[in-house]
């Protein structure tokens, strides 16, 4: 992952999510994710401007090693934007190293590495380099642990994310495919115990649909219940992306801590690089789950 995380990893379900924020005290904000142009503001189109190389990795991922080298200095965001804006299609990309941030040396060499104990448990080192001629201890390292963090209970909108991942197989479509069709079967009658995690049979509206989601119907209406309640996430413009229990009950992590602010109350809570159509989403989840006749 490097859009959504630094050296990120997750469970098959997402239900467990890993990944790095750094800071060098320098940035206004955290490094969550590479940084990268969009296709009007490159040089040359869509183009990361980082610097991250996956060292190592088993085919089975029991072990993987991965290094992101990080500025000490001032992260060059403007710069960056500026100078490929300027040359528009003529002449080379202008590249985090033309800025002059690594200058003498002076960045973080950090090092990643993941390595399953088990099927069910996985450790994590991470390590951090200071580079450049004189020793600079202004680091801070972010991460969310696995063992003895203890749960995060925060109610984001981004717990539903992996809900969206569903599609829909109606047996009807199967018809011209006789070998997927098989071998879809046979998984559903001697995997029962792999497969009712990932998918249920529907055959309620005269028809067999097979769908491929994280949860089942009874397990989304319960999870739904919270997201249609207005002292939750149901607010009069739409879905809130956190809860608003958290404007009385904010969560606390160290000296850490998120609270729900109206969105109207704090322009940064709009700030982000993805503007999601929820409402959308939540529709498809719905139709996918339940048919278009009964979500009206």
């Amino acid at each position: 992952m490097g859009e959504a995380g630094l050296a990120g990893i997750c469970d098959r379900f997402q239900l467990l999510n890993f990944s790095l924020g750094l800071w060098n005290t320098r940035d206004p904000f955290l490094k969550e994710r590479a940084f990268g142009l969009t296709a009007p503001e490159g040089n040359h189109g869509e183009d990361v401007k980082a610097y991250y190389f996956y060292l190592d990795n088993t085919p089975t991922h029991s072990y993987m090693r991965y290094l992101y080298k990080y500025p000490q200095g001032a992260y060059p965001y403007q710069k960056l934007m500026e100078k490929n804006r300027q040359r528009a299609d003529q002449g080379l990309e202008y590249e985090l190293l033309d800025t002059g941030v690594f200058d003498e040396d002076r960045y973080f060499d950090i090092f990643v590495e993941y390595a399953k104990a088990a099927a069910d448990d996985i450790c994590i080192r991470i390590e951090a380099f200071s580079r450049g001629p004189r020793c600079c201890i202004s680091f801070r390292i972010f991460g969310f642990g696995i063992h003895g963090a203890g749960p995060f209970r925060v109610r984001s909108l981004i717990g539903l994310i992996p809900l969206f991942a569903i599609d829909v197989l109606k047996e009807k479509d199967l018809q011209d495919f006789p070998e997927f069709r098989s071998d879809l079967n046979w998984f559903l009658d001697n995997s029962r115990d792999l497969v009712s995690r990932c998918c249920y049979t529907d055959e309620t509206r005269n028809e067999r649909r097979h769908i491929l989601a994280v949860v089942d119907q009874d397990q989304l209406g319960r999870i739904l219940r919270r997201v249609w309640d207005p002292e939750e996430f149901l607010s009069p413009a739409g879905i809130r992306s956190l809860s608003k229990i958290h404007e009385t009950h904010p969560f606390i992590y160290g000296e850490a801590d998120v609270r729900y602010e109206p969105a109207e109350a704090n322009k940064q809570a709009q700030r982000g690089p993805l503007k999601l159509a929820w409402s959308s989403l939540v529709s498809h989840l719905l139709f996918a789950h339940f048919g278009l006749e009964n979500v009206r």
